[in-house]
């Protein structure tokens, strides 16, 4: 009788042929670009899932599936694969081993989706299939014992003594679901970072003695810290000091206290400048984002917050900036009234008066529809009418921001719907004036993403190398308030960056 280690060697031995097999390769690619296409998903029969990395690229080294023809159904926001005669969008292809496979993928909307900028493993199949990566460089996981984050919510940036600063919300750690910081999270890059249009930037992230990601804002009261409204002006002493607004929150999403941060520099850190109990009334909404604009018939620079519109400024100063009373309203409500007395500023001929007011808040979008509603607004007389161009139905704003276009010699904005048809917060939007107060008038659908939200869009003001023509932005991608349960592995709550060629609006 034979020893059972005798009868035992030749299934070892195949498992580790089986072990030792290259993984087979598909990358995506853009069909009008030739890009590598991030976030494809496939799927095989039997509910396998994988999604694209950075570089388009999806390695399949499961057993099952290698030296095999398997059928993968194809998924990718924005981009869509030829359904074959039973409807199914998707290909057979035979995974043999160490072999690599192309397909090109139609792109359905204007914006190109480029990569993801935070979390892990945003090369993870690539690295496994050997690709040559010496053009990129990926940092986020390469030390022992240095905690990464796996998910970052919403970016701010600014520059500061030649050092770019980025700050995310509500972050999380690997190590424990509720492990992450909940005070933002920071990182710096050098300001002469190249281009981001071909890789993410490099992020030297704070951190605490234990090399774990620390929080950068952490407030007085119970409860989650975020900061926006994030600028740099000049102190009393004339030096670049960077500011920002903070709200505390508590359980349901609700503020209960507000206030402004200073940059400490010495400590790394937001130190508290200012608290309020009360929201003053002017007091930035959460969220916004800041542009600096001097004004050319008066030679005053004004911060600009922009939720996504620019209609509260104050004196670009820190002074002024953490002085709610400085603040103006961009609205022809009567100096120091609110919506709620529905006075309206007008002449005696009845001519709308628009203009800057202390103590006074601009309208919301939908403060002016109840106002036409009431007879009280003409639709003609709305600054935030927004109507998408195609079928002129108006378009409900989110969260988003706007910066000066030379290209199109006017003001570009980049907004969030609410209430999109395939998701609640999931559809981008491209708007412009000629005048920073507005009218905006027509909006272009930019991206789409089904059943997934993709929320506080940013402009990038730099990076470009052509300024203008083509716009950077990044957004945060997350089921939260989608009503997805499936959130995509390693792309969930983490920010993606898209590129979107105005060229290609057929704007007038």
């Amino acid at each position: 009788m034979s020893s059972p280690i005798v009868w035992l060697l030749p299934a070892i031995a195949l498992c580790m042929q089986v072990q030792a097999q290259e993984p087979f390769g598909i990358q995506f690619i853009d069909e009008q670009t030739k890009r590598p296409i991030p976030l494809v998903e496939i799927q095989t029969v039997h509910h396998l899932k994988l999604v694209s990395d950075n570089l388009g690229w999806i390695a399949i080294d499961e057993p099952e599936l290698l030296n095999s023809r398997v059928f993968f159904d194809i998924r990718a926001h924005g981009y869509e694969f030829p359904k074959d005669g039973f409807g199914y969008a998707g290909k057979t292809i035979l995974c043999a081993a160490g072999d690599r496979y192309q397909i090109e993928l139609k792109r359905v909307q204007p914006a190109e989706r480029l990569y993801r900028t935070t979390g892990l493993g945003r090369y993870v199949h690539s690295k496994k299939l050997g690709i040559d990566m010496t053009c990129t460089v990926d940092h986020s996981h390469n030390a022992i014992d240095f905690e990464y984050p796996v998910g970052c919510d919403s970016v701010l940036t600014a520059v500061l003594d030649q050092k770019r600063y980025w700050f995310w919300g509500d972050t999380q750690a690997i190590h424990h679901p509720l492990g992450g910081s909940f005070h933002m999270t920071g990182a710096t890059t050098d300001v002469a970072y190249p281009s981001i249009d071909t890789q993410p930037p490099v992020y030297d992230y704070f951190r605490d003695n234990q090399h774990r990601i620390r929080p950068m804002a952490q407030m007085p009261g119970e409860g989650p810290t975020w900061i926006s409204g994030l600028v740099v002006v000049k102190d009393s002493n004339g030096k670049n000091t960077m500011l920002a607004n903070y709200v505390k929150i508590r359980k349901g999403l609700k503020a209960y206290r507000w206030g402004f941060v200073r940059w400490n520099q010495l400590a790394n850190r937001f130190d508290q400048a200012a608290e309020f109990d009360q929201p003053p009334k002017l007091f930035p909404a959460s969220q916004v984002h800041t542009l600096e604009w001097t004004e050319p018939t008066e030679q005053i620079t004004h911060v600009y917050l922009c939720g996504p519109f620019p209609n509260i400024r104050v004196l670009a100063t820190e002074q002024s900036y953490l002085d709610p009373t400085q603040y103006q309203g961009f609205t022809c409500l009567e100096d120091g009234t609110t919506f709620e007395q529905r006075k309206l500023d007008r002449q005696p001929d009845g001519t709308l008066i628009y203009r800057w007011r202390r103590d006074t808040p601009p309208l919301t979008q939908s403060q002016e529809a109840t106002l036409v509603r009431e007879k009280l607004l003409k639709d003609s007389e709305r600054r935030y009418r927004l109507l998408d161009a195609e079928s002129m139905r108006e378009v409900q704003i989110h969260n988003g921001s706007v910066l000066w276009n030379p290209y199109r010699n006017a003001w570009s904005m980049i907004f969030t719907e609410k209430g999109g048809k395939k998701s609640l917060l999931g559809e981008i939007w491209y708007s412009e004036s000629s005048n920073l107060e507005g009218p905006w008038t027509k909006a272009v659908k930019v991206a789409s993403h089904d059943q997934y939200s993709f929320y506080n869009p940013m402009i990038h003001p730099v990076f470009g190398t052509d300024p203008g023509r083509t716009l950077y932005f990044e957004g945060t991608y997350t089921t939260t308030f989608s009503g997805n349960q499936n959130p995509t592995p390693r792309y969930d709550y983490n920010q993606i960056l898209y590129r979107l060629n105005l060229d290609s609006l057929g704007l007038p």
